[in-house]
């Protein structure tokens, strides 16, 4: 093997003090540990290794702009589970000049004393810098040479710490996006952001990867895979074989077929005895995640050509709202054009990390905070949990985290949030497996690592069947406080600065016979007289009727408010009680807002269901201020519950069906 080392300003990268990390939040960006940090960085993906214990990454860079000259696959090694990182080794030898980038990772265990480590990445043999004279009008001009020409490989049989002299270029058939594409099939058009998978019934191999009709990243475009069913057990790399799926001349199209954006796709093995066959995900223009599936044992066929947008476990218990006020309302996980990232783990369990909202594009206020979702097979595809704040910058929400993996290191120590740092040891972070799993990202110039923290994993793969109440509960109320006042409410933490983990606070209500509800009647009210600083819960008047509205104002002429979005003012509505949750997290300065156990996130009918507070002090009325309760505002008030502390969206589904086991 040829070694190639790349002169770093860092031989070892890792933790450094950051005053936006004064105390350890493991969601928060900046309490990562630095993996690299210069020019452009894209995907760190990872594999880790069982013998050596080591991390081998592979990282898109360039110090010029994403897309320009001088991009490239560098790959770098932590023996410490991702403290400390070693220098960067370009994959391409010295003198190679081609652009290339967007690499994933296949560790084959078997081939060696360590095993043996594969890089798949795009490279543009030809040098295509230009486009064809003939190309419509309207085409953009030639600013990016990194999603044309060639999937290639090479390995290490080292860990990463250098590569192979020769490269295996992936040869793949084109069909009839490529024959139409911008360059009328003389180059590839085409990209990777998924992680390599492997089908443990078959020990093949599997990649998504988008086939682009219109230059650099337009419309149409296709969702297609390469599997390779020797890649794991080959000695000799010049004979591993891949082939494009599925067979035929089409792939997965978005919802609605073309022309439209189904780009950045991943596919997963499903694994359970009632569930043969495959999932795939990919972003799009619409606002949600699409997702296809087939029973097809090799992948090769069955796929809806035509995809459907992914749906959450509990979508049945808002499907009688998909109609609304006379729209088509879309159920299912919200997206923009933001990358997402799919991965199982040793013990069977699924994770997702993606954006939660309905942005569309690829706007710089899009991809902040990134949310996390546990999934369940179920009925021959993959249900989503509700979901969490994974990551957030809570100082900049136009930051732009991603290109994320999410890494599953058995021998680490698990982090729970009590501890000091992400080495903080404790409980295993599945019940399953006893490792620990962390997000390698990047926002584009800085690559981190993230521990999860075990307790938010642990919720997140109970949510489908918990049923207990959070602990922890400062002040409940019954119906009997209806109408009244309550002394000594629960006094709340500051906002603006993080002390604790969990900063922040939750409350819940039950009410029934919400349909009756008046505009401007209030729930709750902790404020003096009904103004100044405190919170007040009241009936909105826009967002449909029935909406309910917290406000929070810290005295300081600091204010900040979340409005249930249209369809969870309906479910509110609906006969019979319901749960109404509100969740203040200072962490990433963010309201949510829950009915029944799910997670209020706009539907098809605003960007978003959560809401940004800003730099708001503790929403506190004077000391000695009773809280006021409900009386008659339409509906009935039936009780309360007040945490000081925020809780997790798992607590409050756990919290919401504790109720129903009672009724």
């Amino acid at each position: 093997m040829a070694l190639v080392l790349l002169a770093a300003t860092a031989a070892a990268v890792g933790a450094a003090s950051n005053p936006n990390c004064s105390f350890y939040d493991a969601r928060n960006l900046y309490c990562g540990d630095v993996m690299l940090a210069s020019g452009y960085l894209d995907q760190p993906y990872c594999a880790v290794n069982a013998v050596t214990k080591e991390w081998a990454c592979v990282v898109c860079q360039t110090l010029n702009h994403e897309g320009g000259a001088g991009e490239r696959v560098v790959s770098i090694v932590s023996a410490d589970g991702g403290a400390t990182w070693s220098a960067p080794v370009p994959l391409e030898p010295p003198g190679v000049a081609l652009t290339n980038s967007y690499a994933a990772v296949l560790l084959a265990p078997a081939l060696g004393p360590a095993g043996r480590l594969y890089a798949l990445y795009n490279m543009n043999l030809d040098n295509v810098t230009a486009l064809p004279p003939d190309v419509p009008a309207g085409t953009p001009a030639f600013a990016r040479s990194d999603e044309l020409g060639h999937f290639v490989s090479r390995h290490s049989d080292d860990g990463g710490r250098s590569w192979s002299a020769q490269r295996q270029v992936i040869d793949y058939r084109l069909t009839a996006i490529d024959h139409s594409n911008s360059f009328r099939g003389a180059t590839r058009e085409m990209w990777n952001v998924d992680q390599i998978k492997v089908d443990a019934r078959s020990g093949t191999a599997y990649l998504a990867f988008t086939k682009i009709g219109g230059y650099p990243q337009n419309a149409p475009q296709e969702i297609w895979f390469l599997g390779s069913a020797n890649a794991l057990t080959e000695p000799d790399a010049s004979a591993v074989a891949w082939r494009l799926l599925p067979d035929g001349d089409r792939g997965i199209a978005p919802p609605g077929g073309n022309p439209s954006i189904m780009e950045e796709g991943h596919i997963m093995p499903l694994v359970g005895a009632q569930n043969p066959g495959f999932y795939a995900l990919a972003r799009t223009t619409q606002g949600v995640l699409a997702t296809s599936r087939t029973a097809a044992p090799d992948a090769a066929s069955g796929w809806a050509l035509e995809a459907s947008v992914a749906q959450y476990w509990d979508s049945g218990a808002v499907a009688g709202f998909a109609a609304f006020q006379g729209k088509n309302v879309t159920l299912g996980l919200k997206n923009p054009r933001g990358p997402v990232t799919m991965k199982r783990f040793a013990d069977g369990s699924l994770l997702l990390l993606f954006y939660n909202n309905y942005k569309k594009t690829f706007s710089d206020d899009s991809r902040n905070p990134y949310w996390l979702a546990a999934g369940e097979e179920r009925n021959g595809t993959v249900l989503w949990s509700q979901p969490e704040v994974a990551l957030y910058d809570r100082d900049d929400p136009a930051d732009r985290p991603g290109y994320a993996d999410l890494v599953e290191d058995v021998a680490a120590p698990a982090c729970n949030s009590s501890g000091s740092s992400r080495r903080c040891g404790g409980g295993g972070a599945s019940e399953g497996n006893g490792g620990n799993i962390f997000i390698t990202e990047t926002q584009k110039t800085t690559a981190r690592v993230h521990q999860i923290d075990a307790g938010l994993l642990r919720g997140l793969w109970a949510q489908s069947s918990a049923s207990e109440p959070a602990p922890g509960v400062a002040m409940t109320l019954s119906a009997a406080d209806a109408g009244g006042t309550v002394a000594d409410p629960p006094v709340l933490a500051a906002f603006g600065e993080l002390t604790a983990a969990r900063q922040g606070f939750a409350l819940e209500l039950r009410l029934q016979g919400h349909a009756a509800a008046r505009v401007g009647q209030v729930l709750l009210d902790s404020r003096a007289a009904g103004a100044g600083a405190g919170l007040v819960l009241r009936v909105a008047a826009h967002n449909g009727a029935g909406a309910v509205e917290l406000l929070l104002a810290d005295g300081a002429g600091r204010n900040a408010s979340l409005t249930t979005d249209p369809l969870c003012a309906a479910r509110l509505r609906a006969g019979g009680a319901h749960s109404l949750a509100f969740v203040a997290d200072a962490g990433p300065r963010i309201l949510t807002a829950l009915v029944d156990g799910v997670l209020c996130d706009g539907a098809g009918l605003q960007e978003q269901g959560w809401a940004w507070m800003g730099e708001l002090g503790a929403p506190n009325a004077a000391p000695g201020t009773p809280l006021r309760v409900a009386g008659s505002y339409g509906g009935e008030f039936l009780g309360a519950r007040i945490w000081t502390r925020a809780l997790t969206t798992s607590d409050c589904v756990s919290t919401h069906r504790s109720h129903l086991s009672t009724q």
